[in-house]
């Protein structure tokens, strides 16, 4: 924890001030009575200095030796002496950062002191924030190998206090340090390597034959696996007798490994004309294996999958990639997810195709329905709005009946019924009706059989019902109780002859 700030609180001057200031004020005693300071374990928890004794200041949370005073006179400009307290405080206490200056423009607020920092990220470039609330410039990482152990960079170069994979060539067995990288490589000049392989390439740091045609003699050429060689190609019969670079390079006239991705073996591709492992594109794979293959960049090997996403799917009737945990899986689909769908449409999980959405998975089904159709109500059997199939009786309001279906009336009683009319013309009424041209309408006509006798009324079910009605008396449009060969009339519900 950051101790108290040096700049203004004389740290462990309070002491030597207690010499000074005489009587109980400043004592060899600590603030708590038993020579404790308030500080390391035994540390005093604070909210603010009135949470302190005597002589101390609340920093960070704890209690800590303040600069001991009397009066303001023993504090330094910008102070005052807190008397109940004995120690010099702020005269101007900050509540937060806004309330500090450009040059301390952090605010410790339990203390009301404007300091510098409270944390690293608060100093500029690689400095730090000391103990002191001050921003220094960081001490050494390492002093010895000691203090890199585990880190992965196990030297210490003292002269710069960094943790390092070496310092020197002792740190590297066969090899030698290079002193800009701290790494362990093969050389980094010219003087590291032997006779036989006497040139450094300097970005791989590996010693070779030859860089360029300069460095080889009588005539040859330094080769891409940098070798000095006399051969010159115009084609691959030229390179037939090299078996490790048996295609020529035209544009080089240099016998090759490779100068297309065929001449290399199933998993691997001609890169720079060499042979290597691992393919590095889908294209790549396509190349070798056909299309639909992909790229996995991770494994360097190739797989086999419809699609990757939507962007391979170029059906527009299945735009959308079903991803599975195994590639090979991947398939285009209508869709893959409910929003791939039209409004009142859902994505079925099995077949990934856009269905209606069933009317009962809705709160109120059947206001559901009508959202689509006015006529319509929920199938719960399908699950699908439809129609209903009988709409007689359904409840509706005389004469126009918006509440009824198509090819359904309102009657008089405020009930839909079948489209009752007809003329000589159109005389086509609905099954168990017909036409009565006296009033251009579709009357029910008994379906029983054989036909009811008197006091009789064939009901909707076709069945011989007892207490019909006579003529003149009021009658059920619906049911069609009058007494045969009676009928109820739709606009005038009463018996009527035939």
């Amino acid at each position: 924890m950051k101790r108290f700030l040096r700049q203004f609180l004389v740290l462990l001057a309070a002491a030597a001030l207690a010499g000074c200031s005489g009587g109980d004020s400043g004592g060899d005693a600590g603030p708590d009575g038993d020579g404790d300071d308030g500080g390391g374990d035994q540390a005093v928890s604070c909210a603010s200095v009135n949470d302190c004794p005597s002589h101390h200041l609340c920093l960070e949370g704890f209690c800590r030796p303040g600069t001991v005073c009397l009066g303001d006179d023993d504090c330094s400009a910008g102070f005052k002496c807190l008397v109940l307290k004995e120690v010099c405080v702020p005269e101007n206490p900050c509540s937060s950062d806004e309330d500090c200056p450009a040059a301390t423009p952090r605010c410790l607020t339990d203390s009301g002191l404007c300091v510098a920092c409270r944390e690293d990220g608060d100093c500029p470039g690689e400095q730090v924030c000391a103990d002191d609330y001050t921003c220094q410039a960081p001490g050494p990482d390492c002093t010895s190998d000691a203090d890199c152990t585990g880190t992965g960079t196990p030297h210490c170069d003292t002269t710069a206090g960094k943790c390092y994979a070496c310092v020197t060539d002792a740190h590297c067995p066969d090899q030698v340090c290079d002193p800009a990288l701290h790494q362990c490589v093969e050389c980094y000049q010219d003087g590291h390597c032997t006779t036989a392989n006497p040139y450094c390439l300097a970005d791989s740091h590996t010693c070779v034959a030859c860089r360029d045609d300069n460095d080889c003699s009588g005539g040859e050429r330094c080769t891409q696996s940098h070798q000095c060689s006399s051969v010159v190609c115009s084609g691959d019969d030229d390179c037939s007798g090299s078996v490790d670079t048996p295609h020529c390079n035209t544009a080089t006239q240099e016998c090759v490994q490779c100068t297309a991705h065929e001449h290399c073996g199933t998993f691997q591709w001609c890169r720079d004309f060499i042979c290597t492992p691992g393919c590095q594109t889908d294209e790549e794979c396509v190349l070798k294996q056909g299309t639909g293959y992909h790229c996995n960049t991770d494994s360097g090997s190739c797989y086999y999958a419809e699609c990757t996403g939507d962007a391979d799917c170029s059906d527009a009737a299945l735009p959308h990639c079903l991803v599975n945990d195994n590639p090979s899986l991947n398939k285009c689909v209508e869709c893959s997810d409910d929003n791939h769908c039209q409004e009142f449409f859902y994505c079925n999980p099995v077949d990934h195709a856009c269905a209606p959405q069933p009317c009962y998975s809705y709160q109120d089904p059947d206001a559901k329905c009508r959202e689509v159709n006015e006529c319509y109500i929920c199938d719960y059997g399908s699950g699908n709005c439809a129609p209903p199939t009988d709409q007689v009786g359904f409840t509706c309001t005389y004469p126009d009946g918006p509440e009824c279906c198509p090819g359904y009336n309102c009657n008089s009683q405020g009930h839909c019924e079948f489209d009752l009319f007809c003329d000589q013309q159109d005389p086509t009424c609905a099954e168990g009706y017909q036409c009565n041209f006296n009033y251009n309408q579709c009357e029910w006509v008994s379906c029983c059989d054989p036909p009811c006798g008197s006091g009789e009324f064939c009901n909707s079910d076709c069945e011989c019902e007892s207490g019909c009605h006579e003529a003149g008396e009021e009658c059920d449009p619906i049911s069609q109780n009058c007494c045969p060969p009676l009928v109820c009339n739709i606009f005038w519900p009463f018996c009527t002859g035939g």
